[in-house]
């Protein structure tokens, strides 16, 4: 069917997979930056939060989340997509409207046959 459905309350999930199909990427190079769509809010805690895989050809990074008032992991926090200091105090932050990525590590070049990728998998709610 075409219709779309949009029920409040709903947990979404968006996957965020990246690929490296050139040159090695130095560590601390890679940032990844997402805006959150007004009618959704981000989870910041729970099962399933900030989850990363590493692709068939293992991507060389790391990256961890050890909840939102933590500054050392790999996730960082924005009410305005600029400044990335804020700690959210509720399981759901609706006041969140951007997130950084900072996976560490180098990542691994592509062999030409085959491609280092990995996925991060983000949760929000439907508002």
């Amino acid at each position: 069917s075409d219709t779309e459905f949009f029920i409040p309350g709903t947990i979404v999930r968006y996957d965020i997979r990246v690929e490296n199909p050139g040159q090695r990427v130095d560590p601390t190079t890679l940032v990844l930056t997402d805006a959150f769509p007004d009618e959704v809010s981000l989870l910041v805690s729970g099962p399933g939060v900030f989850e990363f895989t590493d692709g068939s050809t293992a991507s060389g990074v790391g990256f961890t989340y050890d909840g939102p008032a933590s500054t050392s992991d790999s996730v960082e926090f924005s009410t305005d997509g600029v400044d990335f200091t804020y700690a959210p105090t509720s399981p759901v932050a609706s006041t969140v409207t951007h997130i950084r990525l900072r996976p560490t590590g180098a990542m691994n070049p592509s062999s030409g046959s085959a491609t280092p990728s990995f996925t991060i998998t983000v949760l929000g709610v439907l508002q």
